[in-house]
């Protein structure tokens, strides 16, 4: 779906239900400013999307554990920042070189931004690893337009952000973490060895652990210990 010929300006459909949040002309915010400050909320002026980046109107966003860490100081960011990288919404309006066909399509994202031409892209296979990453939920405020963060009612995809177009049938608590969650515990699973997994032990009963224990639900897995760790020891 991303290698259409390069259309101009940009793209929105007037006749989808989606396109009637493109008339929008401001964004909702939630505005992290660092640990001990209250969240603000603000408005920003909804942006059209540059070349190859993605307008998409927020319909769910989770809580991951990294945002907590974020909030209780266990992890650092730069501040002011909108927070959050687990959402799912709607694509509102697309840049020069998008295809068109994403307009009004229910979607997830890849979590990281990656510009597909460093080592990290192409040689090692490791996007995650890009030398310009950029995460959803932990950028300032200050770039690119500041919609960078799932805690608000519209989001800015840049353009090397994979799309993942999703089902109406699937809930939106369901999909909004996969692209954490789902992602993560594919990719651990993924890299094992053939023939492993005759037991697997999952330590805790967060997101990241339930989604583990699914992917342990296969026809060749013999046994799947779940662990519930007391926190305090």
């Amino acid at each position: 779906m991303e290698s259409s010929p390069a259309h101009h300006g940009i793209l929105c459909d007037p006749g989808s239900a989606a396109a009637s949040n493109r008339h929008v002309s401001t964004a909702q915010i939630s505005i992290f400013r660092g640990t001990g400050h209250p969240f603000g909320f603000s408005l920003l002026p909804l942006p059209d999307p540059g070349p190859g980046e993605v307008l998409v109107a927020l319909d769910l966003s989770t809580i991951c554990g990294s945002d907590l860490h974020t909030l209780t100081g266990r992890r650092h960011g730069p501040v002011p920042t909108i927070l959050g990288h687990e959402g799912i919404g709607h694509v509102i309006a697309v840049g020069d070189g998008r295809e068109p066909a994403w307009l009004g399509r229910r979607v997830s994202w890849s979590l990281v931004d990656s510009c597909g031409t460093c080592r990290p892209c192409t040689e090692w296979r490791l996007p995650q690893k890009c030398e310009r990453l950029l995460k959803y939920g932990h950028a300032p405020l200050t770039e690119q337009g500041g919609l960078l963060g799932c805690y608000a009612s519209h989001l800015m995809l840049r353009r090397g952000t994979h799309l993942v177009a999703v089902p109406d049938t699937l809930p939106d608590a369901a999909v909004a973490p996969a692209n954490c969650a789902l992602a993560t515990m594919v990719a651990v699973m993924e890299s094992l060895p053939h023939g492993t997994g005759r037991m697997a032990v999952i330590q805790g009963a967060a997101s990241w652990d339930c989604t583990a224990a699914r992917c342990c639900a296969r026809p060749d897995a013999r046994r799947c210990s779940w662990w519930i760790a007391n926190r305090n020891g």
